[in-house]
């Protein structure tokens, strides 16, 4: 979530209006940048493109944090530095910025900002793994392929479902992975069956309904989520837009030390719109010693009002990591996109891909690191039906970063 803001001159001043309240407070400062080694990339058919050395159009954005809190209350604000952009409007953003009111057991929170219960997994052992992408992201796929469309110009390209509001669905803050206000209570009981049960109710920023008689700009979400000592429960219920419903169950467990399991269901409908959608989510993780292995699975279906088929798509992914010293870790990403499992456009598209990345992190410390990988992406699904999709592409990143 992105949201446009003037520069921030008076960060110091923020930081003494903070203290001032007899909060504590805490500053965190990153940096990064996403070079390019080299890209390479062959179509169908036409000339392979090649790009060494990318430094003009690198990526180098990164986070500036500011947390305050006492007792009762709480505030973050969470900016993006893209110095990348400096010369623009969008040079420096908001990604989240809420404040949190406790009384006892009851606490109110109101902002742009996200709230899931359930882990996702998706915290890579380098920089940009191939997990930490909306794979990771609980919720119907917004990445099911249609077949081809045609703009204006008479330009081909793949249609792709979208973020839907069933997108994301664990995240109870947002609708659609997007950018909205909320406004949740939840209530805390701390013994429940052994565990402890969070209710959570709340308003999500939306146009829900809009009439000439009524006009009401903001959805609904409930959730209720159990945490025992090795497994939990969370229970979503999410009503985004008028005749819009959706409901979502994720059953975490932890069987031994090292081990993490999570499996989940989301499903809804939209009337006139979606007659069904649902997601089935995996999890797996092992860790041990100096090696971790994480596993991720994603299957999406999606049948439109009017649609005789549904289209579905498959997702998956894995990394293995080794740490080989207190400076180095190696790790192998892998990822398989089946996001025209279905195939009903009956064409050879090649929107289905496989991906295969071995990685290195080099450390300076526990908070300064360089990562280099090879990302190599062949397409399983390529013929004439579509000449201009990318058949092979192939990249090797180098990103740079440093957590204050």
């Amino acid at each position: 979530m992105k949201k446009i803001i003037k520069p921030i001159a008076g960060a110091s001043v923020l930081a003494l209006a903070l203290t001032s309240a007899t909060a504590e407070l805490k500053i965190k400062n990153q940096a990064r940048i996403r070079t390019s080694a080299l890209t390479y990339s062959k179509p169908v058919e036409g000339d392979e493109s090649t790009t060494l050395w990318n430094l003009k159009n690198s990526s180098a954005a990164d986070y500036l944090d500011f947390y305050a809190s006492n007792e009762y209350a709480g505030v973050t604000v969470e900016s993006v530095i893209d110095a990348g952009n400096k010369a623009k409007s969008g040079a420096i953003t908001f990604d989240t910025y809420y404040g949190w009111i406790n009384y006892g057991d009851l606490k109110f929170s109101f902002g742009d900002y996200d709230n899931r219960f359930t882990n996702r997994y998706n915290v890579t052992a380098t920089e940009a793994g191939l997990l930490d992408s909306d794979i990771a992201k609980y919720g119907v796929s917004n990445k099911l392929s249609y077949g081809l469309k045609t703009d204006s110009t008479g330009k081909s390209s793949i249609s792709k479902s979208g973020k839907t509001w069933l997108y994301d669905f664990g995240n109870t803050a947002q609708i659609a992975g997007g950018e909205n206000l909320a406004l949740l209570a939840d209530y805390t009981l701390p013994e429940v069956a052994g565990g402890k049960l969070v209710l959570t109710a709340g308003l999500l920023e939306s146009e829900y309904d809009k009439t000439e008689k009524r006009n009401q700009q903001a959805g609904y979400v409930f959730e209720a989520a159990w945490k025992g000592e090795s497994t939990s429960l969370d229970v979503i219920f999410k009503n985004p837009e008028n005749n819009a419903y959706g409901g979502a169950a994720y059953l975490s467990i932890k069987p031994a030390d090292g081990i993490n399991a999570v499996l989940g269901f989301t499903g809804g409908a939209q009337k006139d719109v979606i007659d069904l959608a649902y997601a089935v989510d995996g999890r797996f993780q092992y860790a041990a010693d100096a090696i971790k292995a994480t596993f991720v699975a994603k299957f999406s279906s999606i049948k439109p009002k009017g649609a005789d088929k549904a289209e579905t798509g498959l997702e998956f992914g894995t990394e293995v990591s080794y740490t080989v010293s207190d400076t180095i870790l190696v790790a192998l990403d892998a990822r398989l996109d089946y996001t025209d499992l279905d195939n009903n456009d009956k064409s050879n598209l090649g929107e289905n891909t496989v991906t295969i990345s071995p990685r290195a992190k080099f450390s300076a410390g526990p908070a300064a690191a360089i990562t280099t990988a090879v990302e190599f992406t062949q397409a399983l699904n390529t013929s004439d039906d579509y000449k201009a999709a990318t058949k092979t592409d192939v990249k090797i990143p180098v990103i740079f970063r440093v957590k204050l």
